[in-house]
Formats: C-alpha cells, structure tokens, sequence
C-alpha cells in the first residue's frame, strides 16, 4: 500500500482571529481552528488505524495550529483529502447548529441556508501529498517538494462569484468584520430599524451577547455566540484592572455592587467615567441604579487606596513566534548538521514545542491576575498581561523557551556548529480598555514584524517590540534583543525595563532626567552628527549627570541606587539601536510606571 507525506490547512488564520471586538471574539476564533485541526487527526487516527502517524503539531498541544502534517498509508490519496474536509465541515457545523438553535432559527430554511452559505463560503481547506516510492524514499526531499506544492496551492485563490441573477449580498454589513451581510440585529428597544438590513436577518436578539445596534454576520456570529467554557470571558477593562481587582479582592465590598447589574456588569463600571446616563443607557442599564452604582463604587475607591492599587486603564498584549521555523524544518544546513535525519528532528521538535506550549497554558504565573493566554501553540504565542506584571511575564516566557526549547540537550544534537540558535521575537502592544480590538490586533501584529525585522540576517531577529498606543493618541514604540553583553555583563533586557520603571515607581529619582533628556538630545535627531563614538560619550556623560541630579531620597541605600539606575540607562542606551530607540523607551517607562501597581 502506497505511503505518502500528507499536509493539510485551514484558512484564513490571522483574518479571522484579528476581526475581534471582545476578548471572547478572539478566543473563540482560535479555539475553533484548533478543534477543526483536533478533529481532522482524530477522524485520520481512527480511519487509518496502524496506517497514521502525526508528524506535525504534537497530539497532547492543547491548543492546535491550523495545519497538520502526517505520514499515511493509503490507496487512494485524494480520498484522505476530501475526508479531511468532511471532518472540518463537520467541527463548524456543530458550531452553526448550536448558534442557529440558541436564536431559534434551526427550523427557519431560508435564514439557516444563507447562515451556512455565508460561513462555507469563508473557511477555505487545503492539501497535497507526496508519495514515497522506491525511486525517491528519503524525507528531507519528500518534505521540501511538499512545501513548494502547498506553497503553490494555495496561491490560488477561491472565490464565490454571484449568477446572472443573483443579488449577492448587498445589505447592510458585520458590524465586526464589514464584509458580509449582518443576519442577526439587535436593535435598540423601540428604535426604529436600520435601513437595508438582510431580508432574512434576525432583528430580535434579545442576549447579552450582541451590543445593542450591533449586527454579525454568519461568520463572526459563530464566534461570538458560541461558547467553549462556561466560565465568562475576560474583557480588555477586566485584564487592565486584573491585579487591582485581586488586591481589593473583598467580596463584602466587590459582590455587593457586581450583583446591582446582574448580567449587564462589566469590567467597565469598575471606572466611575462609566457610572453615568449615557453608558447605562447605552448598555440597556436601568438609570435608577446609578445612585445606588455610586454610593457602593466609594467603597471601592477606599479599598484601593487602602491596598495601594490603580485603576489603571490600560493593559499589554503579546504575541510571539518561533524565528526562522521554515529554515529549521526544511534542515537548513545553516541550522541543522548536513546528515541529520529530518524526519527524526521534526518528531523531536514537534513533541518539544508541544510541551513547552502545554507548559504555558498550565503555568499559574501565566494566569489571573497576572495573565489571559488566548493560544499557546509551541512556536507561537497569543495572550493578554497585565500591565503591573508585564517585564516579568516577558522574562517568564523567554526563559520558558531558551530552558524548554533553545537549550534542550535532545534538539542540541541535530543543531549544527554555527552561532544560530533556536530563537523567538515579540511584539508587545499596550492599549486603553476602550481602543478597538481589532486596530490593537493589527498593532501588535505589526509590532511582531518590526522585532523579526526585514533583514534576511538571522542576527536581527531574537528581539521584541514594545509599541505604546496612549488614548490621546500619541504612538511610542521601541525594540531590543532579548539578552545584550555590556562590558562582559549579560543583561536581560526586559529585567533592565523593569528595574528602571521599579527605581522610579519608588520615587528614589525623579523623571525629570527622561525629560531633560529628550530635551537636550532632541537636536541629535534632527542633525547628521557623524562621529557616533563622540555623541556616544557625550550622552553617556549627561546621562550620568541628569540622573545625578534626580535623586529624591538622601539615604543609605542611595549610592547603590544611583550606580544601579546609571548602570541601566547606560545599558540601554548601548543596546539601542538609534537614538530614537532610546528616548522612547525612557518615555514608555515613565509612562508605564504611572499605571502600575
């Protein structure tokens, strides 16, 4: 019987998760193409008993990529690939059949048809084999063909053209994506509707689920009225105010004003902007809780100031991903020994990522108050953190993956020689509560980019991007390797952030040294200054003088303190890779530490 290297995907992947306006938007996205993959090897497992073995990702990863990579025994490959999509279909379907039944239109033939049209049209499913035959039996090549075929595939784009007289869709739009037609409103109680809403559309929704005025297409109502835990979803205001909540953490005085809104509470009302007219009713809250709103919220503002918590109104998002996957797994001999057995690395990688992932998402340090993982896939990351805890979260996942992943003794005997080490880039996006999703999605994604850098050079990767979204709408953004050597001394970058913005939360100096910085190095931004070890030692001598002269406390520890603080800016200022780099990340420090705890 004929053997083959299979590979199969979904897609689309980044679309689908980043049109998100809720946290639960985001989650349910990327669990649903985790199950769709789940769902695909266990149909495959069960079908080709003896005759499947999983390559790519490893069978405990809690949470799946939306590929899969297989050795299979069949005779018919083309049969394998249409049942692949059969078991996709089926995983959305349940999803379509739960979301038609929980608004009562399963039984409604016109509005569960274009329901399912709407969400097949979308989801596209890809695969292609190769067969080992006795000519050519060796893996690293079945596998190298194999990339460039898929690669080829899914250049091809399907599309779904209207007939001669067909319509298309040309009512009002998603209000979460703007693509497709809205099938289900929720309109504003004794609101008049809005015009050219979809025929077939549900204009009664009665949940907590939709905003009011808020129309979902098929497509994103199947994230966001499907739902995989019961527990409720976190909200971007809840993660901002994560570690305040657990500090107060007094159910005599949090339960009694959580229980004035019932079901309507958010995470929002926490902050007293929002106890007012205009956001009850927005959010279908009656007015006559106000008064009582207020009266209880003064008990919360007491506790928080007992305990010492903000209310901070912004929070971090992260996403990661393995640099230089594609050269690692083709066996790049830049990466791998010329003679390693590429099959063997990618079940050792496999297997390595899985855990390191599995490892994540069981990581306590990575949960309430401190963190809301979204995907942790092993060679990539999704979550939210919170910003009090923010440097160590980040020193906690790349020590995770240089323990776990970098410096595994069983993936350091298929590494070659050279410098090129297993590696991750960041990008790290801090945003207010109240910023769309789906723009902060599309920030931190860029942000991931710019720390993997364009340069083909392998040396320029192995960093993350801090990108600073203010609500008044200054943009602040800077980059760093993950580890530097300063004078034979190995930092930790993240650890140099931290210990800055920790001096300086402890009023030990004052930040009029970032000022005066910016102030007089401004002019080195604007000029050709050529002789860069000069200006070098001219920022390094004002550096040592401005903080000198920001010294707060006159205490026994305030030597150490002064010689710890100049060492870090100095550090920094070293492993910048401009002098823009710099001043922003002294402005993102002092702007960060006024929001934490």
């Amino acid at each position: 019987m004929p053997e083959y290297l299979f590979v199969f995907t979904v897609t689309p992947v980044q679309g689908f998760i980043l049109q998100s306006r809720k946290v639960k938007d985001m989650y349910e996205s990327s669990i649903l193409l985790s199950h769709i993959i789940e769902n695909v090897i266990n149909g495959l497992q069960s079908n080709f008993t003896g005759r499947f073995k999983l390559i790519f990702p490893a069978k405990e990863v809690k949470t799946k990529p939306n590929r899969m990579l297989c050795k299979i025994n069949c005779e018919n490959v083309k049969e394998v690939g249409n049942m692949c999509k059969q078991y996709a279909l089926e995983c959305i379907s349940k999803r379509i059949n739960y979301v038609l039944e929980s608004i009562g239109k399963e039984k409604d033939t016109n509005f569960s048809n274009e329901f399912e049209t709407q969400v097949n049209n979308y989801f596209n499913y890809y695969w292609a084999a190769e067969e080992f035959t006795e000519e050519i039996s060796i893996y690293r090549d079945k596998y190298l063909e194999l990339e460039k075929l898929m690669g080829a595939i899914k250049n091809i784009k399907n599309f779904n053209q209207p007939g001669k007289n067909q319509e298309g869709e040309a009512g009002r739009k998603c209000s979460l994506c703007g693509e497709r037609d809205a099938l289900i409103y929720k309109p504003k109680p004794e609101s008049v509707y809005p015009a050219y809403l979809n025929k077939s559309a549900k204009i009664d929704y009665k949940g907590n689920l939709i905003d009011i005025n808020e129309g979902l297409c098929a497509v994103c109502s199947i994230k966001r009225l499907y739902s995989t835990k019961k527990e409720k979803y976190s909200t971007t205001a809840e993660i901002a105010l994560m570690d305040t909540i657990f500090k107060i953490d007094n159910d005599t005085i949090l339960e009694p004003y959580r229980k004035i809104f019932n079901s309507n509470f958010d995470e929002q009302l926490y902050f007293k902007e929002n106890l007012s007219n205009d956001y009850f009713d927005k959010n279908g809250i009656s007015r006559k809780y106000l008064d009582t709103a207020l009266s209880l919220y003064s008990n919360i503002e007491k506790q928080g100031k007992l305990v010492k918590a903000k209310f901070s109104k912004y929070y971090a998002i992260i996403m990661f991903d393995g640099d230089n996957m594609g050269k690692w797994l083709s066996g790049d001999s830049n990466f791998l020994k010329g003679d390693v057995d590429l099959e063997k690395f990618h079940n050792v990688f496999s297997r390595k990522l899985g855990e390191f992932g599995n490892n994540l998402y069981n990581d306590e340090n990575l949960k309430f108050p401190k963190a809301k993982i979204i995907y942790s896939g092993g060679d990539d990351f999704l979550g939210f953190i919170n910003l009090t805890h923010l440097f160590d979260t980040l020193i906690l996942l790349h020590k995770q993956f240089r323990e776990k992943v970098s410096k595994d003794d069983e993936l350091l005997n298929f590494k070659n020689e050279s410098k090129c080490a297993l590696t991750l880039s960041a990008g790290i996006t801090i945003a207010h509560y109240k910023a769309p999703l789906n723009m902060v999605l599309s920030n931190v994604r860029k942000s991931e980019k710019q720390a993997k850098g364009t340069d083909e050079d392998v040396n320029k990767k192995d960093r993350f991007n801090i990108s600073v979204l203010k609500h008044s709408g200054e943009y602040l953004e800077f980059r760093y390797k993950w580890e530097s050597i300063t004078n034979a001394e190995v930092f930790s970058m993240c650890n140099v952030l931290k210990q800055i913005s920790v001096t300086l939360k402890n009023n030990y100096f004052s930040n009029n040294f970032i000022k005066n910085l910016q102030k007089e190095l401004a002019i080195f931004k604007e000029i050709k200054y050529n002789d860069e070890q000069n200006l070098s030692d001219i920022v390094e001598i004002e550096i040592k003088r401005l903080v000198k002269r920001s010294e707060l406390k006159s205490n026994d520890i305030k030597k150490t303190k002064f010689e710890d603080l100049l060492k870090n800016v100095v550090v920094l200022y070293r492993n910048s890779e401009n002098l823009e780099n710099f001043l922003h990340t002294l402005e993102a420090i002092d702007f960060i530490r006024k929001e934490i705890n």
